[in-house]
């Protein structure tokens, strides 16, 4: 029976090998499926004992504090802390900080917007006449918002003596004049500051704030410091990767128009810049 069923084996090489073959891999393949099994439930049982918390976070404020946009989806807005009306003092945090099951008492407290830096576009000086239109525009993350009325300027041309020749309102909010560069001023931005406790924030977050107080003075401190009576100077640490959702459009509409008539029509001479006219 044995030799028979070898040889019905030998005489079906091409079936034999195949199923040979299947057999192997699929020996060589449980070993290995049980090994990526074993690592991903280590991988989930690490980040749950890493990231996860066995209690609950509450968010403590006074009465009266919930939003419309919180009323409306039963959560916390992202990123909202409040609108600086009220809060909890320090004597409450303390009766927090000491109430049976709190692990960490983290306060924040929200103490205005700060003015960043303000920015500038610098407008491309292109081969032919040209009219640029910009806006500046925000956005919620799905929707963009204009924070600006449309505003334009039309350029000519680069003459011999370096000097861009070009046409604008001279009201407008969001333009630097110069005769040496056709600069767009970004509109004011804010940031958010807040308050924290450094201690209760580093064993909530595990963010290491040491370097908040040996942070080197710059250069400019002491000359600040005599200048405006020895003020109190208070640290403040900005957010790595921060961005600001602001969006610029432009168009750049070519024109047939030569700069010499321009310059004929008010009498000037190609040395002279088109913005020194008188309003």
């Amino acid at each position: 029976m044995i030799r028979l069923s070898f040889k019905r084996l030998l005489n079906r090489k091409g079936s034999t090998l195949t199923f040979l073959i299947a057999l192997t891999a699929l020996f060589a393949l449980i070993p290995f499926g049980l090994q990526q099994s074993r690592d991903t439930k280590l991988a989930v049982d690490h980040s749950i004992t890493e990231y996860g918390r066995g209690t609950y976070d509450l968010l403590v404020r006074p009465g009266g504090s919930r939003t419309e946009t919180e009323k409306q989806l039963g959560v916390v807005e992202d990123n909202y802390i409040g609108d600086s009306q009220g809060g909890i003092s320090i004597s409450e945090w303390e009766e927090l900080k000491e109430m049976e099951g709190i692990e960490v008492a983290a306060p924040v407290a929200s103490l205005g917007y700060f003015r960043g830096n303000q920015m500038s576009i610098e407008l491309p000086r292109l081969p032919e006449p040209t009219r640029f239109t910009w806006q500046f525009f925000t956005s919620d993350g799905l929707t963009k918002y204009p924070i600006s009325e449309p505003e334009s300027l039309v350029y000519f041309e680069e003459t011999e003596t370096g000097s861009i020749q070009y046409i604008a309102d001279p009201d407008l909010k969001q333009r630097s004049f110069g005769d040496r560069f056709m600069t767009v001023i970004m509109p004011p931005n804010y940031y958010l500051l807040v308050a924290i406790d450094i201690e209760s924030e580093e064993q909530l977050t595990g963010i290491d704030f040491s370097a908040f107080h040996n942070a080197d003075k710059p250069f400019w401190l002491s000359a600040l410091k005599k200048n405006y009576g020895d003020p109190h100077i208070v640290k403040v640490l900005k957010r790595d990767g921060l961005t600001i959702p602001l969006f610029m459009k432009i168009k750049a509409e070519t024109l047939d128009v030569e700069l010499e008539d321009y310059l004929e029509a008010f009498n000037l001479q190609e040395s002279e810049w088109l913005m020194s006219i008188p309003d």
